[in-house]
């Protein structure tokens, strides 16, 4: 049964529904999964820090224009 896919504007039929649960994650030993989980949070804890910077450094800047503007 094709399942429709929504992408704003875009919407369009998928030839065939995906399975809900994840069977390629059997395909990986349980050192491997670890690892795989274990690099995923070592990449969103990296992205959470770079944003939070760069916000900061946004807020800094925009602290900074207002302040020199009054």
């Amino acid at each position: 049964m094709a399942r429709l896919s929504s992408l704003g504007p875009r919407t369009f039929a998928l030839p065939h529904a995906h399975p809900a649960h994840h069977s390629w994650l059997h395909r990986f030993r349980p050192r491997e999964r670890r690892a795989l989980i274990g690099e995923d949070r070592y990449a969103r804890n990296h992205v959470a820090a770079l944003l939070v910077a760069v916000m900061g450094i946004g807020l800094t800047l925009m602290a900074t224009t207002i302040w020199w503007c009054l």
